[in-house]
């Protein structure tokens, strides 16, 4: 079981939600086999699981950067949609003496609903809005 709340491992994860998307899309019945591209791709999946276990992430988000009242604190959010899903990234970033340090915060990622919507009505449904 893959437990993500603050959507770090959201690039490996919105795979599989696209992937069963596509799947559930196809109308393959619950106790069928999986064939085809859709084998290939759950394979390639399989493939890329593991490496999730070699992510590391900081506790603190400020490891360069001193606790200071001049320390500058920026939080940048990136929203991205596209046909078969979206996603939103938020990153924070301290500077302190010419010294710059960006961390990911968190990160959000969904799947385009089953009915169709343009990029436009997308971008409003994206996580964090």
């Amino acid at each position: 079981m893959l437990y993500d709340p603050l959507g770090l491992i959201g690039h490996v994860l919105i795979y599989l939600k696209v992937l069963l998307q596509e799947i559930w899309r196809s109308e393959i019945g619950w106790d069928e086999k999986i064939e085809g591209e859709f084998l290939r791709k759950w394979y390639l999946w399989l493939k890329i699981i593991p490496s999730v276990e070699t992510v590391k992430i900081p506790r603190c988000f400020r490891v360069t950067t001193p606790k200071s009242t001049n320390t500058k604190i920026e939080m940048h959010t990136f929203v991205e949609t596209s046909e078969s899903g979206f996603a939103a990234v938020v990153y924070l970033r301290c500077e302190h003496d010419g010294i710059v340090e960006c961390t990911l915060a968190g990160a959000k990622t969904r799947v385009t609903p089953l009915k169709f919507l343009s990029i436009q009505k997308s971008e409003l449904q994206a996580p964090g809005k």
